[in-house]
């Protein structure tokens, strides 16, 4: 099965200069907590979480009206294909701690989201897709800072 065959097509977006609450306020209205962040080409170059959003409010002391995109987005970027495996994106999941990967068009462009819960629902529709590898995949996303993720049977 292919990322393409589990991912929502997604169009929301956010840029680097826009303010956290722009940012947050797309998030509530579309019922989403992660946006990919895209430079001026449209291109994705990082991620951003309603969770970054709090904690960059919290730790800079400032309303998310006064905060940048840029100051609260992730420093590195990763990023699944349509045409990638759905075990690829798991693997990405699993070592970078995400429960969500933009998936980018060959030009870097947004295309969707595949999320921890594009692949448990695959895994009950699907026989290619194990719902032990999703559970794995979840305990690794979910495992806390300085814990060794759990070995494969």
């Amino acid at each position: 099965m292919l990322v393409e065959d589990v991912m929502c097509p997604m169009v929301h977006s956010a840029r680097v200069g826009e303010s956290g609450a722009d940012a947050a306020q797309k998030m509530w209205n579309h019922d989403i907590g992660f946006l990919p962040v895209v430079d001026e080409q449209g291109r994705v170059i990082a991620a951003i979480t309603d969770r970054d959003l709090c904690m960059a409010s919290f730790t800079q002391g400032r309303a998310l009206a006064d905060i940048a995109v840029g100051s609260a987005m992730s420093r590195v970027l990763v990023a699944a294909r349509p045409g990638d495996p759905v075990s690829a994106a798991e693997r990405l999941m699993q070592t970078h701690q995400l429960r969500r990967l933009p998936v980018v068009d060959t030009d870097g462009r947004p295309v969707g989201v595949v999320t921890i819960g594009d692949m448990a629902r695959a895994s009950v529709r699907r026989d290619d897709v194990s719902t032990d590898e999703v559970a794995h995949t979840y305990c690794d996303i979910t495992r806390p800072t300085g814990m060794q993720p759990l070995a494969a049977e």
